[in-house]
């Protein structure tokens, strides 16, 4: 194919933006002589076609006086011949003031093809010539392109088409047009919205255009040929990159390097992976805080101190430079501390053959923190602040899943969740989402129902010797409290309503119960993984709840029950998985090993 740079503004008075003045001179008598630019071929080139105004049959010029009291002139037309490659049209006459020029350029059917306008100032009495180019018009009808997506058609004989490039699709003021598969018979001209010609680049089949200012740009192929011709146009091709901690980065084939993202979050120890595919690159360069870190094509970013970094990566391609860059916000690792939880079966309520079989697992010890939420979110939704060892709190049960997959990121592990259709898309709280789980991926997790149960009495190390028959526990999920003995306090294990206070309190403040696991009663809510339904009857294996319902388990009760009864292991209540009281916390679950 041929790429062509056309419409060379090659007149001293040059009418190139749609509102760009021309100053220059007319006598009483002579013509005023404004040139528009048709296909923007020099002589020597060829004169067998016109390139840019294929359709176009005639022109039609008409100049507007600004001051009223300037005479008024009428539009003149002149026919486009076959082989021109400019038109010129003269008006005589002017006096000193300034003149809109506006001109339009018309297909056998009278359809409007092309135009442009722009502003003439005549300020003394030189003859004076203006060339003008001609864009494509009514732009905004124009079919656009759109990054990553591929145009295939053809085109007929002796026709042309043109496309907007919006600025939207633009990196950094220019953009990338792959054209494989397209003809070589066909024609291509690039032009920034004001006419004049587009900062060219190539490699192969591969054009990097640079545009003016804030400005739009036109692509236009035009068919000389006697028959039809196909074409292909892919708008910024791109590659993408998986950055750690969940973040997809866009990496831009023969594009400017950019980041979809421009800033991510990592611990200390935790890595930013960067592998762009990034077709013809050759002199990497990736630096960090800079100070040169890395030449290949791929780069891993491991850091070792808290802080705010910079990484920016220069390549060469096609000739062209490109660069981009990624903000790296570092914090301390989190750290959870687990308990491993020995499998074990149990009865789960008043019906002795309703047994409940549970695998070994790990959990936390303590509810999640404001402070390590904080840390794995960026973000703290609590309503009791004052002291981040207090329980996160006012998180949705997708919110508390969500932690759970970040978190799982940050330290190495396989996340359990897929989490699609997240309503809000970002930020939080999270009020929809659908869910899905890996229940043997080990990365962290909310516990099931069974299993938050079966830690709450201690397993089997209840403290009540007669819960404990045949190595089953029959008695535990009736205790009146997470660490009860049948003879112990409720206050020392749990922050209650007797507690005598009016807000959540830092965890692990009270007595563990049997496993070492703290606030397993009272403090906050906490969600567990199971859609809320009644038990099944009969013998169960890690049961994970119903398939369906509206609303998910909650166990513990929190600071502000209002009577004994609720803090039993007995009870069992739920809440919808959207909405996050105030009162509502969580601790994490892994798989034993």
């Amino acid at each position: 194919m041929k790429r062509l740079l056309a419409l060379t503004l090659a007149v001293a008075w040059v009418l190139a933006s749609c509102q760009a003045p021309v100053t220059g001179a007319s006598s009483p008598g002579r013509a005023l002589t404004l040139k528009f630019l048709i296909s923007g071929r020099t002589s020597a080139a060829a004169s067998s076609a016109r390139l840019l105004l294929p359709t176009a049959q005639t022109l039609t010029v008409t100049l507007t006086p600004s001051d009223s009291s300037l005479s008024s002139f009428a539009p003149q037309t002149v026919s486009l011949g076959s082989t021109a490659s400019q038109a010129s049209v003269d008006f005589d006459g002017l006096k000193v003031g300034t003149y809109a020029v506006s001109a339009q350029a018309f297909d056998a059917s009278g359809t409007l093809q092309f135009e442009q306008s722009s502003t003439v100032k005549i300020v003394d009495y030189q003859a004076n010539t203006g060339t003008l180019n001609l864009v494509p018009a009514n732009a905004s009808s124009l079919a656009t392109l759109t990054s990553g997506t591929t145009v295939a058609t053809s085109l007929a004989a002796g026709m042309s088409v043109s496309y907007v490039v919006p600025v939207t699709q633009m990196f950094s003021g220019g953009f990338v047009l792959d054209t494989s598969g397209t003809d070589a018979a066909l024609t291509f001209f690039f032009q920034n919205s004001d006419g004049t010609n587009l900062s060219l680049s190539s490699s192969s089949e591969v054009y990097s255009a640079r545009v003016q200012g804030n400005q739009y740009a036109f692509v236009t192929l035009y068919n000389a040929d006697t028959s039809s011709h196909a074409y292909s146009l892919l708008l910024n091709p791109t590659g993408t990159v998986t950055v750690s901690g969940g973040i997809l980065v866009s990496l831009g084939t023969y594009s400017a390097l950019s980041f979809s993202s421009t800033s991510v979050s990592t611990t200390v120890g935790g890595t930013v992976s960067l592998s762009p595919t990034f077709t013809g690159g050759t002199n990497w360069n990736w630096v960090v805080n800079g100070t040169p870190s890395g030449t290949s094509s791929s780069f891993n970013f491991t850091p070792t101190t808290t802080g705010f970094y910079t990484i920016s990566v220069t390549v060469i391609a096609g000739g062209v430079t490109y660069s981009g860059s990624l903000n790296v916000t570092v914090s301390a690792a989190v750290t959870v501390a687990m308990v491993s939880v020995p499998g074990g079966t149990f009865q789960r309520d008043s019906t002795s053959t309703n047994i409940s079989t549970v695998s070994a697992f790990q959990l936390s010890r303590y509810d999640i923190t404001q402070a390590q939420y904080t840390a794995v979110t960026g973000s703290d939704p609590s309503y009791y602040t004052g002291d981040t060892s207090r329980p996160v709190e006012t998180v949705t049960w997708y919110d508390a899943v969500e932690f759970c997959n970040k978190l799982s990121t940050q330290q190495g592990l396989t996340p359990v969740y897929t989490i699609t259709g997240r309503t809000p898309s970002s930020g939080y709280p999270i009020t929809s989402a659908t869910v899905t789980a890996a229940w043997t991926n080990n990365g962290y997790r909310l516990p099931t129902e069974m299993e938050y149960l079966w830690a709450a009495m201690g397993g089997a190390s209840d403290a009540i010797a007669i819960d404990i028959l045949g190595g089953v526990n029959i008695g535990g999920y009736s205790k009146a409290f997470a660490g009860s003995s049948g003879s112990n306090s409720m206050g020392d294990y749990a922050w209650y309503y007797g507690s005598g206070i009016s807000t959540t309190q830092p965890v692990g403040t009270k007595t563990a119960n049997e496993l070492g696991l703290y606030d397993m009663t009272g403090n906050v809510w906490e969600w567990c993984w199971d859609w809320y339904d009644t038990y099944p009857s009969g013998a169960q294996s890690d049961y994970l709840g119903a398939t369906s319902s509206t609303s998910r388990v909650v166990r513990s009760c929190s600071f502000n029950g209002s009577t004994d009864n609720v803090y039993a292991l007995t009870f069992r209540t739920s809440h919808s998985p959207g909405n996050g009281p105030t009162d509502f916390g969580f601790r994490v679950a892994r798989i034993s090993g």
